[in-house]
């Protein structure tokens, strides 16, 4: 984190060992009935080395009640996978009473399996995704909270993009829509592994009223950097823009974070965001780790 941030949020960084078993090792003591004191620390193992992180006194005093995964770097393998160390783990919290929630820059059709592994399809299951961008309940897919790009937003981000070079995904809650790229530049976002439909069509092909959850410039890390250096300030001004992966820059409206959206659900749940733990490892993810009351940032990121 920038140092100013590193002075108002302390942060608890583990290493790969801890993204593979994020939860494994996350005990919860709480007796509701003799009110006792709650004692929480996080250890992770490395080449037989431990290492415990103990929390300050008011964070001891403040139980966790949801716990919310970044997926890529985090939760998942490099292979994309779930480790038995992590189903375990997030069987065991929500055992105790903790919900989990998947936070994530992706749709919800893009994480079904996930949540269908892990089992977080009960009617009190949620998830966000488009990077706080949409609330919704997992097993009805009920939007409880919803911000989104218009089509003027789009038509501005897809012309000062293809300006400096850079191909405009966007993405609504159905399909993805590929832009007309710069000349050989192509976006790689349809070449990754998604589940959802592309479509190719320009922001102006659009009703005024149509509505986008996120836009990707997704290409080789290089020639995004590049990019991004040529976009105008009034682009940042706009948009909050972070980078989910080297190659990958997500465009959301300003004021959706993850952050924000963990402020939301905490709202709806009736909680403080105090009560909730994050763990993540990408610059979408700092939001949440500065916003919540126990925040995890892996040693990868």
């Amino acid at each position: 984190l920038p140092i100013e941030q590193q002075k108002t949020k302390k942060l608890y960084p583990c290493d790969m060992a801890f993204s593979l078993g994020i939860v494994t090792n996350l005990k919860i003591w709480y007796n509701t009935r003799m009110k006792s004191k709650q004692h929480i620390y996080s250890k992770v193992l490395n080449d037989g080395s431990r290492i415990q992180s103990y929390l300050s006194k008011k964070r001891r005093d403040c139980m966790i009640k949801v716990i919310a995964l970044d997926l890529d770097g985090t939760l998942l393998t490099d292979d994309k996978k779930v480790t038995p160390e992590n189903k375990k783990a997030i069987q065991l919290a929500k055992e105790q009473g903790v919900k989990i929630v998947l936070c994530t820059g992706r749709p919800l059709m893009s994480i079904y399996h996930l949540l269908e592994e892990l089992e977080l399809l009960g009617d009190d299951d949620f998830s966000i995704n488009y990077n706080g961008g949409i609330i919704q309940k997992t097993k009805s897919q009920e939007i409880l909270f919803k911000q989104g790009h218009s089509r003027d937003d789009m038509q501005y981000c897809y012309e000062e993009a293809y300006k400096v070079g850079l191909p405009l995904v966007m993405i609504d809650l159905e399909r993805a829509y590929e832009t007309t790229y710069p000349e050989g530049r192509p976006s790689i976002y349809p070449g990754l592994p998604h589940p959802i439909e592309f479509v190719t069509k320009n922001p102006s092909e659009f009703e005024a009223s149509h509505v986008f959850y996120k836009a990707v410039l997704c290409i080789e890390e290089s020639l995004l950097d590049e990019g991004i250096r040529q976009l105008p300030e009034a682009f940042f001004e706009k948009f909050n823009c972070m980078k989910s992966r080297t190659f990958l820059l997500e465009v959301v409206p300003k004021e959706v974070s993850k952050g924000t959206g963990l402020t939301h659900l905490a709202e709806i749940l009736g909680i403080t965001v105090e009560e909730i733990a994050a763990c993540g490892d990408e610059e979408n993810d700092l939001s949440m780790l500065t916003t919540v009351g126990f925040p995890v940032a892996m040693g990868n990121g």
